[in-house]
């Protein structure tokens, strides 16, 4: 019986640690969205950092510092929906 406890208990670790790592390559697959869109409206994406706190169960959340045209440093927060490739931004941010 000590077996088989030992076996089911390796196999939920294994399977919570496989969803864990599913769940930090999507973050980073929203990450990179968002320095794509960054760079998009030719900035320098400077650091971009998630912010768990703040996502939701349908969105992510992260912190952006950037350079822009004239060098100067700015602060945004930006937000990725779960199901399409879209980045809404709040904070400072200007227009094109």
């Amino acid at each position: 019986m000590n077996s088989v406890l030992s076996f089911v208990a390796r196999n939920l670790a294994v399977a919570i640690g496989l969803l864990v790592l599913v769940h930090l390559l999507v973050v980073l697959l929203y990450r990179e969205w968002v320095k794509a869109e960054v760079r998009r409206r030719s900035f320098v994406p400077i650091r971009i950092r998630w912010l768990p706190l703040e996502s939701s169960r349908f969105s992510y959340s992260f912190s952006v510092v950037y350079e822009d045209w004239d060098g100067k440093v700015c602060h945004a927060r930006a937000r990725t929906p779960w199901n399409r490739q879209e980045v809404t931004w709040t904070g400072q941010w200007p227009t094109e």
